[in-house]
C-alpha cells in the first residue's frame, strides 16, 4: 500500500498546475480551498526550490513562517520540509542546491499580510527561489 501512496503522490506531482504561498517562484494563488474537487484526503500544496543560502537559514524561514500561522491561531496547518535525491556515480545523494516542502491543510484564507509576514518571505527569497509549485491532495495519514 505505502507503494501505491507514493505512486499516487508522484502522478500528483506532475499534474495539477501552480498555486498559493508565501515563498518567492511561479505564479501564486492566495489560498487553497479546503476541500479539493475528488480530494477525499488532505489539501496540499508542494514546493520545489532551488537552494541559494543554506539549508538552516531556508528551515529559519519555514519556522519564522510556522510561528506567523500560530501567532494568529491557525493551528492545523504543517509545513514538512523534505530533502530532494540524485543520482552521483551509480549512488543516491542529497541534492544540496534543492528542497521539498509540503504545506498540509494550508488555510482557506489567510489573515491579513503585514510585517512579520514581509520579514519570513524575505526570508525565504533571500535563500531560496521556488521553482515549482502544485497543489495535491495528500493521504490523511501523511
Amino acid at each position: 500500500m505505502k507503494g501505491r501512496s507514493i505512486g499516487v503522490l508522484a502522478a500528483a506531482l506532475m499534474i495539477a498546475p501552480v498555486v498559493a504561498g508565501a515563498q518567492t517562484g511561479p505564479r501564486k494563488v492566495q489560498a487553497v480551498p479546503r476541500k479539493l474537487p475528488g480530494c477525499s484526503g488532505v489539501p496540499a500544496v508542494v514546493r520545489i526550490s532551488t537552494l541559494t543560502g543554506s539549508m538552516a537559514q531556508f528551515e529559519a524561514a519555514v519556522a519564522a513562517h510556522r510561528k506567523w500561522y500560530r501567532s494568529r491561531s491557525i493551528e492545523f496547518n504543517e509545513q514538512h520540509v523534505l530533502p530532494i535525491y540524485k543520482m552521483a556515480d551509480s549512488t543516491i545523494v542529497v541534492d544540496a542546491a534543492q528542497v521539498m516542502t509540503i504545506h498540509t491543510n494550508p488555510p482557506a484564507t489567510n489573515p491579513p499580510r503585514d510585517a512579520a509576514w514581509d520579514d519570513f518571505t524575505k526570508m525565504y527569497s533571500d535563500v531560496s527561489k521556488v521553482t515549482s509549485q502544485t497543489v495535491v491532495c495528500m493521504p490523511k495519514t501523511f
